[in-house]
């Protein structure tokens, strides 16, 4: 959710949901900001990773959030992926 508020377009909506299919569970957020391009959208769940790695940016960190939400979903047999596009973020 941290990514989410912080790569938002300002003012704008971040949606979450939830829901339990064939006995299991699917978690989505969705936002809107900047598309991240395919060749970068690969890479997001790679420890240190960071998509602006300018040290003025306003989303400081380590880059290990998302590396560390693959590694939990991994750990209880889930799988976690992103999609971009379209101005539109969204991650499950």
């Amino acid at each position: 959710m941290k990514n989410a508020i912080a790569y938002s377009d300002s003012n704008s909506t971040i949606k979450i949901s939830a829901k339990n299919e064939n006995n299991q569970t699917f978690i989505s957020s969705s936002n809107k900001g900047k598309t991240i391009p395919t060749e970068k959208l690969n890479m997001i769940f790679e420890k240190f990773y960071r998509l602006d790695s300018s040290k003025s940016t306003q989303t400081d960190g380590a880059g290990l959030g998302l590396a560390i939400s693959n590694e939990i979903v991994q750990a209880h047999g889930g799988t976690i992926k992103a999609t971009s596009k379209n101005e539109k973020q969204y991650s499950l």
